[in-house]
């Protein structure tokens, strides 16, 4: 009986990717699990308690430096694992500074036989770490993770915990939001993009990497003699989200050692958004990849490509580099001969992606061009990225201020949108900010007085007593509103700004932007 419930509620926890069978453009099928993901994210905590604090009063209005510990038997390694929070500010009796944060545990075995085990704890020395050592048990709990399961998969509890205090009339209460997730094998994506017979490709990827296309799998291979074989976890993420949109985010990763640094993008397969965006990286990433005999690397490398749960985790090797967008944020504006360097790597990708490939990028940004130290830029974030044959999929996509004027009245876009974004690229390098500020744009009334304002207003432009007249001709080619008369990228390679300096080899600009970073580090050190 316990074996028939158990497997009527997987049916229907993999109901909902099930569904997405129906697509026409995308084919999903899921293998049978073999252990689950745990999520638990703290909602609230409450604490009554007579004379808490010992100092003879009946009430304690406040309580400071309240730590969770959430632990759970049964987890890979056999062994318990644990999360505990930061410390939490209590008052009232309830909590006000609960951590955002959801702790995971991947468990193996029998569902129906794993608890969870909650304990409280406040900090004796609140000059102290958040460590359990320097900490005095207040009470305990424990939820049995099979009424999760047999909930569907998620479920918010409340446990009352058993107080570690003689007062039997203290009452210490938290509420958690559960979820359980199956982990699967393996996940299939067939994709037909277009008219079937213009392409047709096929992704498979498992918690041990990714599985196909050969190409893919040969580079994964070629990646393990060149020492950057990875799993999920020699992974440790160093910050928050680089980026982050319906259906994916992105993070910048270390490996334990802290030999190498990894840009990891997270896609959402249950969600539609996230399974495009998924497909339209891997494409666009597989043309640069096909590139590297014929071409030098444009594009950032493939590492692997992992299913965690419900997500597909790409993992791309940063090289020790860093981001447009962050030497921008440390430098500021740039100087003209460095633009040169950077926009002629970057129109050198585009002209490949376009004449070769026939592929649309549709965000060309700061936070998409990878630099690395040697100065090389490389042409990252393609998940908005489409080939010319599929406009419907071009007509709105990647950042308001960098968008054309056709992609904003949401027109058919091609290859001229992409020579836009580079005008504004241009613009942003120079000013070290972006032109436009849409920091603002979060209603419908102020993005169509955005769009009105790019479509009937003047194109941006550089001013002439500030600027040299080849870089104000280059960006006035750029940001040409009629799509007929706007340049080619083969047209821009060939303008005088990028000639100009096209002896000055990408180190030249590596080691100014190495010792913009040198300088930063030395003077927060002695702030």
């Amino acid at each position: 009986m316990c074996r028939r419930v158990k497997m009527m509620k997987h049916n229907k926890m993999l109901s909902s990717l099930q569904s997405m069978n129906s697509m026409d453009e995308t084919n999903v099928s899921i293998s049978s699990h073999s252990y689950y993901t745990l999520i638990a994210k703290i909602l609230s905590v409450k604490l009554g308690f007579n004379d808490l604090a010992g100092d003879g009063e009946d009430e304690v209005e406040e309580v400071r430096n309240v730590i969770v510990s959430l632990s759970v038997d049964g987890t890979l390694d056999g062994a318990s694992q644990s999360h505990v929070t930061k410390s939490i500010h209590m008052q009232n009796f309830k909590s006000s500074s609960i951590p955002e944060h959801n702790y995971e545990f991947d468990l193996t075995g029998d569902i129906f036989k794993i608890l969870m085990s909650i304990k409280l704890y406040q900090k004796i020395d609140p000059k102290q770490g958040d460590e359990l050592a320097n900490a005095q048990q207040m009470g305990s709990s424990f939820v049995d993770l099979s009424s999760v399961l047999q909930a569907g998969g998620e479920k918010i509890v409340l446990s009352r915990l058993t107080s570690h205090f003689i007062n039997s009339n203290a009452s210490q209460e938290i509420q958690l939001e559960l979820k359980l997730l199956p982990k699967s094998s393996d996940f299939e994506f067939s994709y037909l993009e277009g008219n079937p017979l213009l392409k047709k490709a096929g992704y498979v990827f498992s918690l041990n990497g990714i599985l196909s296309p050969s190409s893919f799998v040969q580079l994964k291979e070629f990646n393990v003699k060149r020492g950057l074989y990875i799993t999920l976890q020699d992974l440790q993420y160093e910050r928050k989200e680089l980026f982050e949109t319906r259906g994916f985010t992105s993070h910048r990763a270390r490996s334990i050692d802290g030999a190498r640094t990894y840009t990891v993008h997270k896609f959402k397969i249950t969600e539609s958004e996230g399974r495009r965006m998924l497909i339209a990286s891997l494409d666009g990433l597989h043309d640069l990849e096909s590139s590297i005999t014929s071409v030098p690397h444009t594009g950032v490398q493939v590492v692997d490509a992992f299913l965690n749960r419900l997500e597909v985790m790409l993992v791309l090797d940063d090289g020790g580099g860093r981001y447009l967008h962050e030497i921008l944020n440390v430098k500021g504006n740039v100087p003209e001969q460095h633009v040169s360097i950077i926009l002629r790597q970057v129109l050198h990708a585009l002209d490949y992606l376009h004449s070769r490939k026939m592929r649309i990028h549709n965000d060309i940004h700061p936070s998409n061009l990878l630099v690395l130290r040697s100065g090389e830029v490389r042409l990252s974030g393609f998940w908005f990225s489409s080939k010319t044959q599929t406009s419907q999929s071009q007509r709105f996509a990647g950042r308001y201020g960098y968008m054309a004027p056709e992609r904003l009245l949401g027109l058919e876009c091609g290859f001229a949108s992409d020579v836009w974004s580079v005008g504004m690229l241009t613009l942003e390098l120079l000013l070290g900010r972006p032109f436009f500020d849409t920091s603002e744009l979060y209603d419908a009334k102020s993005i169509f007085e955005f769009k009105k304002h790019i479509v009937e207003e003047n194109s941006p432009s550089l001013s002439r007593q500030e600027y040299s007249e080849g870089l104000c001709l280059f960006v006035d080619a750029c940001l040409i509103k009629n799509i007929k008369l706007r340049a080619t990228v083969p047209g821009l390679r060939s303008k005088e700004f990028i000639t100009k300096y096209e002896a000055l080899q990408n180190s030249f600009f590596g080691r100014w932007a190495n010792r913009q970073q040198v300088l930063k580090y030395f003077e927060m050190k002695g702030s």
